[in-house]
């Protein structure tokens, strides 16, 4: 199967996680080139659901399809590291003895792609998050911005499926954040694949997704287009969230 017919249906995802005192419910339906937040306060599910998707927690029934790949399903557990999703962490996750091109050339390495051409290749997508003068630069030597900017290189390399982002404005200062979210958003617009951003932020949402999905203590609140669910909140707890972005 081609990879176009591959993506076309995209994620398509019910996930339920049982613990005591929490159950999370959960269907998520994001087509191609669409990003879909799941944003809620801390407790409300959205760590869970991205651990989920990722393959690092094992549900407790539900599914999850990409494409014609069934991921969870019964028995079926597709590991993290046969998924081949896009991952950014809030904390990056970057390897600190690797430079900064080393760490975007990592995952084609993994797949087995030859040295001199996985280095060409991160070479050019650092360049397309305008860090070309900071390939051979450590993690611990960059700012929180260019650190951020190699996660998203390193997770978007391989040209994924899917890309999971995880609270990825939260460790960037006021000035950075609103810079980084910009360029993130023009990224997002020329991604092929389905996007999930998990985040507390309904600034985030706002200004990167097409769909969102509300949850308090697992369960979904509202859900629908950003901007008409920020418009239109059903209660006073959606209300609050937004505040005055659903201007």
């Amino acid at each position: 199967m081609s990879a176009l017919s591959t993506r076309a249906s995209g994620l398509d995802a019910v996930i339920v996680v049982e613990r005591p005192a929490f159950r999370l419910d959960l269907a998520l339906a994001v087509p191609p080139g669409t990003v879909t937040a799941v944003v809620g306060p801390n407790g409300s599910g959205k760590s869970t659901t991205l651990r989920a998707l990722a393959g690092l927690l094992r549900m407790t029934s539900g599914h999850i399809r990409l494409g014609d790949r069934v991921l969870d399903e019964g028995d079926l557990h597709v590991t993290a590291a046969s998924r081949g999703a896009g991952v950014v962490f809030q904390d990056y996750l970057l390897f600190p003895h690797l430079s900064a091109l080393e760490n975007v050339a990592f995952g084609l390495h993994a797949h087995g792609m030859p040295h001199k051409a996985a280095l060409g290749q991160a070479r050019e997508w650092l360049d397309r998050f305008a860090l070309a003068d900071f390939a051979g630069i450590r993690p611990g030597q960059l700012s929180g911005g260019q650190a951020q900017r190699v996660a998203l290189a390193r997770a978007m390399v391989l040209e994924p499926e899917l890309l999971l982002l995880d609270e990825p404005m939260a460790a960037l200062d006021a000035s950075t954040r609103v810079e980084v979210r910009a360029e993130l958003a023009a990224k997002l617009r020329s991604y092929g694949g389905s996007t999930v951003l998990v985040t507390h932020d309904p600034t985030d949402a706002l200004a990167l997704a097409d769909e969102v999905v509300v949850l308090d203590h697992g369960s979904v609140v509202q859900r629908g287009p950003v901007r008409a669910v920020a418009r239109a909140p059903v209660n006073d707890y959606v209300a609050g969230l937004f505040g005055s972005g659903a201007a």
